[in-house]
């Protein structure tokens, strides 16, 4: 009876251990966040992962593209993970501890299976709304907006009434700068930045949403590190290295540019290292 009682004594002081150990894993261990991203499943295959400056570390051939099984993000390695309960979606996560006798995990990004047959109906919106929608925004002027009807009544010509322009947003303000402020930086012209934007069927920056933004961001970066370097794997691995983890540890965008490319120009002499 007494071996007994040590042997349980035993597995409840095994037990704590382990949970000890799994406390002191969480508290040293990286800890970049949750971010939780959202794509369709149509979108894996061929996601860019730099876009949420991911970087694919294990890969799996299929039907001509390189499927990801393992992405390193913020300095940890999220894992591909699939269940059949949960139907086909895909996602990328990593255990953090346990909890119940079960593992709790962090998720990066799932690619979620859309079923149009499952989604409700969109519903219109109400009229109360659309009145207090006219009385913030002005409707743009353009080759979308409505034309109206020649007035034949007066043929006396008028003078020209200057056409109303659109309302610019403060977020517009806000991603148009961070654009201009990232390419006089780096030197490119606004009709590069255009072509780009071409790409997108985009006019300005507002017209990207935040993943196309910070990739056009990206790209002004790494083709500037480019024709310093002379090598696309270096000036890209430069980037990727240095300035999204300087933003997350609180760096200003701007300062934290500024610092990468003294750092590349160093580096055209020999002192940069990838």
């Amino acid at each position: 009876m007494e071996a007994e009682h040590v042997e349980h004594y035993l597995k409840e002081i095994a037990s704590a251990l382990t949970r000890l150990a799994d406390a002191a894993d969480r508290i040293s261990a990286p800890n970049p966040g949750e971010p939780k991203f959202t794509k369709t499943l149509a979108e894996y295959p061929g996601f860019d992962w730099q876009s949420i400056s991911a970087k694919v570390v294990e890969s799996e051939s299929w039907e001509g593209h390189k499927l990801a099984k393992a992405v390193e993000w913020k300095g940890v390695i999220w894992k591909r993970r699939f269940r059949s309960k949960y139907g086909n979606d895909v996602w990328f996560s990593r255990a953090i501890g346990r909890e119940n006798e079960e593992n709790i995990y962090a998720h990066l990004i799932l690619f979620k299976e859309y079923k149009e047959q499952n989604q409700s109906p969109v519903e219109s919106l109400d009229s109360k709304v659309l009145q207090a929608l006219k009385n913030v925004i002005k409707l743009p002027v353009g080759r979308n907006a409505p034309v109206p009807a020649p007035d034949n009544s007066n043929q006396n010509p008028r003078p020209a009434q200057p056409v109303e322009t659109q309302q610019i947003t403060p977020e517009a303000i806000d991603q148009n700068a961070r654009i201009r402020a990232v390419r006089t930086l780096t030197g490119h012209s606004a009709d590069q930045v255009k072509t780009w934007l071409a790409k997108y069927e985009a006019k300005a920056p507002v017209d990207l949403n935040s993943f196309q933004c910070d990739a056009l961001v990206k790209w002004l970066c790494i083709s500037w590190a480019f024709s310093r370097l002379g090598n696309q794997h270096l000036a890209s691995e430069s980037y990727t290295k240095f300035v999204p983890g300087a933003i997350a540890s609180g760096q200003k965008e701007e300062e934290a540019m500024r610092d990468w490319m003294r750092q590349v120009e160093s580096g055209v002499k020999g002192q940069v290292k990838p």
